[in-house]
């Protein structure tokens, strides 16, 4: 009965809240709070742009990590190379290692049907960004293989 009720929970949201969502989100044009609206969206996608070009730019200088380059989405996928990272078989595994050596939350790849891949929301602030990317290199350079 446990897995029924589960999968009877609705997680977006009611009819009555998608209905006042278009008058909440569109002031009325050339007010105030249209132009507010405006600015903010223009901001917040030209930080999520830049983000993706930091994010991958960064990622691709990493021995043993190919970057996916994004086209619009708020993530990148990253290819580890188990050649270049031989004691990580699985990206389940380089997934945990990271988190347990690092601190560093990453979604593996197999969640999405792409093994040896994982995925990084770059929505984040930069100064956090650039912290999770040194420390992803720190772990990618004491587990390469030598002489890579």
């Amino acid at each position: 009965e446990g897995f029924n009720r589960l999968t009877q929970l609705i997680v977006g949201a009611s009819t009555l809240v998608q209905g006042a969502v278009p008058r909440v989100l569109c002031p009325e044009a050339g007010s105030a709070d249209a132009a507010s609206l405006a600015a903010s969206d223009q901001h917040y996608m030209t930080t999520l742009q830049d983000n993706a070009r930091f994010t991958y730019e960064r990622l691709k200088g990493v021995v043993g990590l190919t970057p996916v380059e994004p086209q619009g989405a708020m993530y990148v996928m990253v290819h580890y190379d188990p050649a270049v990272l031989p004691g990580i078989r699985t990206d389940a595994e380089f997934v945990e290692r990271l988190l347990a050596e690092e601190a560093v939350f990453v979604l593996p790849g197999a969640c999405f049907g792409a093994p040896h891949f994982f995925r990084i929301v770059f929505s984040g602030p930069r100064e956090k960004l650039a912290d999770a990317f040194d420390r992803m290199e720190a772990f990618c350079m004491r587990h390469r293989e030598e002489g890579v």
